[in-house]
């Protein structure tokens, strides 16, 4: 494998456990202020995920860029990075090969603790707007769910093909 090709391998890896480092400690922040409460902290860390989302979106293309290069040189196994790694001479492949299941490791991390997230923030919403229902409405139910709906507000112009 080029030269080339083995650099552009490491400084990908490098940056990627950069932004994979810095993700966590901003899913860190933000699940401390998700627990408690702190809506300013969250839109500051929404900002920086944001930015985050950015760089890890170059690094995909950049892993796309050294598949394709790696496919046009002809190297077998180039749909993975692992598979440009078997193909290394040994003394890389040691290097190699452990970083990129680290990485691999690590954004599946990721994706649970973001999974997680989501499921706390959906929650807390559905929470809240039960909240403002019941106050809306000084605690009764909302009109629209009445047992049975009177006859002023069945069925609609939409739906009535005589108008």
């Amino acid at each position: 494998m080029g030269g080339h090709l083995l650099n552009d391998l490491r400084e990908l890896l490098r940056s990627l456990e950069t932004a994979q480092r810095d993700f966590s400690a901003l899913q860190d922040r933000k699940r401390t202020a998700l627990v408690e409460g702190h809506s300013d902290d969250l839109l500051s860390i929404a900002r920086d995920e944001t930015t985050i989302g950015d760089r890890l979106r170059a690094l995909l293309d950049q892993r796309g860029e050294i598949l394709d290069a790696a496919r046009k040189s002809g190297l077998p196994g180039a749909d993975s990075l692992l598979g440009i790694a078997a193909n290394l001479q040994p003394k890389d492949r040691d290097e190699l090969e452990p970083r990129i299941q680290a990485a691999r490791k690590q954004a599946e991390q990721i994706r649970r603790e973001t999974w997680v997230q989501w499921i706390i923030a959906h929650r807390a919403y559905s929470h809240y707007s039960s909240l403002l229902d019941l106050i809306a409405l000084s605690g009764k139910k909302s009109p629209t769910y009445e047992a049975k709906p009177s006859k002023e507000t069945a069925g609609g112009a939409i739906f009535d093909a005589s108008i």
